[in-house]
């Protein structure tokens, strides 16, 4: 559904507020922007944290976020706050980006069996039905054991592309068409739900045969005519927006200082080894 009642939210970034104590429902067309919302708030609260105490202590500081992260998880599920609202609460999703953290910091090698097992924990956390059945032989909520099997899923594959570059799986990401939709990944993210997908196919065109309406054919060119159009958005947006306003930061010093944080975290991953 298109609601207005959540533009101040979504352009203040606590979209995620929005839906998980207001709403606390997926059903609006915006509602996906909550996970952008964490991450500004994420970056509202570590960066001045690291400038605070200094990239020295970057990894207690991210620690710490995940200490924090996994005791609000505690304290919303023991108050009996439903699983929106604790999926979509700040803290709990700052354990994520902490383990992407840590992983920056340490630089561990990951195997080729991190990245399967990887995968298999993520495949596990989009199944409803491996979920609930973990969660069963665990005697554990199942919303638990999906936020669990996303933070160890995302850890080991991300783990495994950080360390392993020149893998031929890593390289094949280097392709161009590849490439060019990194480049475009966030429109496609922003507009892929925006665009009316059943106003563009899965119920309203005609079978090509018969003058009749074939659903399965209908569904099919609707999937391809909605993909075909997120992309030409996503495309336009790139070329229009992000590209323009990612331009700007030449006019900052800052940006292009090599003793920036890029430099220090770098530094600092060195002296852990």
């Amino acid at each position: 559904k298109f609601d207005y009642s959540g533009f101040a939210f979504h352009f203040t970034y606590t979209t995620n507020f929005w839906v998980g104590f207001i709403e606390k429902s997926w059903s609006n067309i915006f509602g996906h922007f909550w996970s952008l919302a964490v991450e500004e708030q994420y970056y509202l609260v570590a960066a001045p944290a690291l400038l605070l105490v200094g990239m020295a202590y970057a990894r207690q500081v991210m620690v710490a976020f995940v200490v924090v992260g996994i005791l609000t998880f505690a304290v919303l599920y023991l108050a009996g706050a439903s699983w929106i609202t604790i999926y979509t609460f700040p803290t709990v999703n700052f354990v994520i980006i902490s383990l992407g953290g840590l992983l920056a910091i340490y630089r561990p090698v990951f195997g080729a069996a991190s990245m399967a097992v990887g995968l298999v924990l993520l495949a596990a956390a989009s199944s409803s039905v491996a979920a609930e059945y973990i969660a069963q032989v665990c005697m554990v909520p199942a919303g638990a054991v999906v936020l669990l099997l996303l933070a160890g899923g995302c850890t080991l594959v991300v783990g495994f592309v950080f360390s392993n570059q020149s893998h031929p799986v890593i390289s094949a990401l280097e392709a161009a068409p590849l490439r060019w939709i990194g480049k475009v990944s966030y429109g496609i993210y922003i507009y892929h739900i925006v665009v009316p997908f059943r106003s563009v196919g899965g119920t309203a065109i005609p079978s090509l045969w018969g003058g009749g309406y074939n659903y399965a054919l209908g569904y099919a060119l609707g999937t391809v005519l909605y993909f075909g159009l997120t992309f030409f958005v996503a495309f336009v947006s790139w070329h229009l927006l992000e590209r323009p306003f990612l331009g700007l930061k030449k006019n900052f010093e800052a940006a292009r200082s090599p003793k920036g944080a890029a430099a220090g975290l770098e530094a600092y991953s060195q002296r852990l080894r």
